[in-house]
C-alpha cells in the first residue's frame, strides 16, 4: 500500500521527544537536515503532529493574547474611569508572569502548552484582585 499526501509519495519518521520540548527537537533537526542531507528535486521535509498542533496555537495566540489585555483594559478603564489606575491594574499582569516563568526555570521544568492556560488564570486572579 502506497502512502500519498497531496497526490505525492510520503514516508513518515515518527519521533519521540522525552525530555526536551517539542519545539527544540524539531528545530535541531530542521538544522541537521539543513546541514547534513542533500534532497533530491522535488523532495520536501515537513514536520506535523504535535509540533504543527503547538505551531497553529502559538499562531493564534499571536493574536489574541493582544485583543484580550486590550479588551481587559477598556472594561479596567470602564470600571473606575480613570486611566492611571487601570494602568497600575494591568501592569501587575507581566511581573505575575515573569515570576512564574522564573519559578518554572528555577524548578528545572519545561515550558509546555498546558502552561500557557495555567498562565492565563494567574493573569486573570491578579486583575481580579487588584481590580477587587
Amino acid at each position: 500500500m502506497l502512502k500519498t499526501e497531496n497526490a505525492r509519495p510520503t514516508s513518515w519518521i515518527y519521533i519521540d521527544a522525552r525530555d526536551r520540548d517539542m519545539v527544540s527537537v524539531v528545530h535541531d533537526l530542521q538544522r541537521a537536515i539543513a546541514e547534513k542531507v542533500q534532497l533530491k528535486p522535488g523532495t520536501s521535509v515537513a514536520f506535523s503532529g504535535q509540533f504543527e498542533l503547538l505551531e497553529r496555537a502559538n499562531h493564534k495566540l499571536k493574536l489574541m493574547v493582544p485583543m484580550t489585555l486590550m479588551i481587559i483594559f477598556v472594561l479596567l478603564y470602564l470600571a473606575f474611569r480613570r486611566v492611571g489606575e487601570a494602568l497600575l491594574i494591568i501592569s501587575s499582569v507581566p511581573f505575575a508572569l515573569v515570576g512564574g516563568i522564573w519559578l518554572l526555570w528555577w524548578m528545572g521544568f519545561h515550558l509546555f502548552r498546558g502552561d500557557g492556560y495555567r498562565f492565563y488564570c494567574l493573569a486573570r486572579g491578579c486583575c481580579r484582585i487588584l481590580a477587587w
